[in-house]
């Protein structure tokens, strides 16, 4: 399975980098076990890489999605579920479809999850997310951003969503959910939850997470304030600094360890190092 890129090129240095034991593992729960078809996907997925991030596992360049980092839409969040995953929170109000260009959209989408991808802790592959949709208005709506989260997760992060918690959700979304709900298979369907207003989801999200662990907002005791759009920068930019050289000195030494399908990004743990993400209260 390490040279499933396709073109029987075994020494290829991105099918190489992404079909580490774990990512081979992931592919195949992904297509249930058959080989063939976790194959393609992995190859598939070798491809998009090399097209979409063409100097990976070279870290993004943050410049790229400069406007998306600052409006601070989404950021991985410092502490953990009760399982020990990295969580995401994302603020839906904060994005604006019509200022956003798809490709920048989708760009930042991958940027966040090489992030989320990057801070996992050993023997933690999967993450989480809180959605927040307070204020979600019809400036927000994005079916398209929507239906490009679905697809580069099932494609290119197969396996890696833990759970997706939906609070303060109100009537347009749920109108907007009967647009996106067909793209979404059974599988990670099940792994969505609507939580509601705060009298509902604060207690259920301290289910999944401790007290100290979660925001304020929804019902926890964190310390922590959400980042603004400038911390959010200057620790992507920092984060991407220490990546990049990362990367040069294994070039430098004649290669490293597999980084897996993010391990090698920056905002959020520069070659995978979970302490440079881009978290409450900056680098």
């Amino acid at each position: 399975a390490g040279d499933g890129d396709g073109d029987g090129d075994g020494d290829d240095a991105a099918a190489k980098r992404v079909a580490a034991d774990e990512d081979w593992r992931r592919m195949l729960r992904a297509r249930s076990g058959m080989v063939d078809k976790a194959h393609r996907l992995l190859a598939r997925y070798v491809e998009w890489r090399r097209a979409f991030t063409p100097l990976f596992p070279a870290p993004m360049e943050p410049a790229a999605v400069e406007a998306s980092i600052r409006s601070a839409k989404a950021y991985r969040w410092p502490h953990r579920d009760k399982r020990g995953r990295v969580v995401a929170i994302v603020h839906a109000d904060k994005h604006m479809a019509a200022a956003c260009p798809a490709e920048e959209t989708e760009a930042f989408i991958v940027f966040m999850l090489d992030a989320l991808v990057a801070a996992m802790p050993p023997g933690t592959h999967q993450f989480v997310a809180i959605f927040d949709l307070a204020r979600f208005g019809r400036a927000n709506v994005d079916v398209s951003a929507a239906k490009a989260i679905i697809r580069i997760l099932s494609t290119a992060y197969p396996e890696r969503l833990g759970g997706i918690y939906i609070v303060n959700e109100g009537w347009l979304f749920w109108s907007v959910w009967q647009l996106i709900r067909p793209f979404i298979d059974a599988r990670s369907a099940a792994k969505i939850h609507m939580l509601g207003a705060p009298d509902a989801h604060r207690p259920a999200l301290l289910e999944h997470f401790d007290a100290e662990a979660l925001p304020a907002a929804y019902g926890g005791r964190a310390r922590e304030a959400a980042p603004s759009g400038e911390a959010l920068w200057r620790a992507a930019v920092a984060a991407y600094e220490r990546g990049k050289a990362k990367e040069e000195g294994r070039k430098g030494e004649g290669g490293g360890e597999s980084g897996g399908d993010g391990g090698g990004s920056a905002v959020g743990g520069a070659g995978g190092d979970a302490r440079a993400a881009p978290v409450a209260g900056g680098p």
